[in-house]
C-alpha cells in the first residue's frame, strides 16, 4: 500500500497528499503504533480526554530533555484538566524507554507520558510534521492540542530548539474550556 493511501484511510475525507497539514477542527487521525507502554492505538487511548500531542527530534537532545521534564513536572495540573500528554519521536520504544528512565533517574521525577515510536517517519507525515523540510535543514516541532472528541482545537510549529512551555499549553486549555471551543 502506498504512503498516501494510508494515510487517506486513517484520515478519511480530511487528508489529500496536496495538504498534508492538520488544521484546527479536524479530527486528528487515528494511528496506531508502539509506545513506551506498549502498542496504543490513538483514538481509543484519547477519546473523551483533552490530549496535548507533540514531538521531538529526537531522545537525549537538550530541548526534549528539558519538555519531557517540565510536562512531567507539571503532569497534575494537566490532570487537572482532563489532559493526557503523548510524545512522538523518531526513534525506538526501547531507545526512548531506555532515555526516559535516565531521565528520571537525572531529574528526580516521574515521566508517566508515552513516547510514540515513529522510526519510519509515517506518523510525523500523516500528522504534517517536517522534522526538517526542503527549504530548511532545522528541525521542527509541532504540538497538538486536541479535544475530547479527537477534534484538533490548536496547533503551535516552531523551531525545534525552542522550548514547550507547560504553562501556555494550561492557559490555552483554561481558555478553551471556559469558551466552549470544544463543544
Amino acid at each position: 500500500m502506498r504512503p498516501e493511501d494510508i494515510i487517506a484511510q486513517a484520515m478519511p475525507g480530511t487528508w489529500s497528499a496536496e495538504s498534508r497539514m492538520l488544521m484546527v477542527g479536524d479530527v486528528f487521525p487515528d494511528i496506531w503504533a508502539d509506545s513506551t507502554v506498549g502498542g496504543i492505538e490513538f483514538h481509543d487511548w484519547a477519546r473523551g480526554h483533552y490530549t496535548i500531542f507533540f514531538n521531538h527530534a529526537s531522545a537525549y537532545s537538550d530541548v526534549a530533555e528539558a519538555d519531557m521534564v517540565a510536562l512531567a513536572q507539571a503532569q497534575a495540573d494537566f490532570s487537572a484538566h482532563g489532559t493526557r500528554l503523548m510524545g512522538l519521536c523518531q526513534s525506538d520504544s526501547l531507545t526512548e524507554r531506555m532515555w526516559l528512565d535516565a531521565l528520571e533517574e537525572r531529574a528526580g521525577v516521574e515521566i508517566a507520558i508515552p513516547v510514540l515510536s515513529d522510526e519510519d517517519g509515517r506518523i510525523a507525515e500523516i500528522c504534517g510534521i517536517d522534522t526538517q523540510t526542503r527549504r530548511s535543514r532545522m528541525p521542527k516541532a509541532k504540538t497538538f492540542v486536541i479535544g475530547p472528541d479527537l477534534r484538533i482545537l490548536a496547533v503551535s510549529a516552531y523551531a525545534a530548539a525552542v522550548r514547550r512551555s507547560p504553562q501556555e499549553l494550561l492557559r490555552m486549555l483554561a481558555a478553551m474550556r471556559a469558551a466552549g471551543a470544544d463543544a
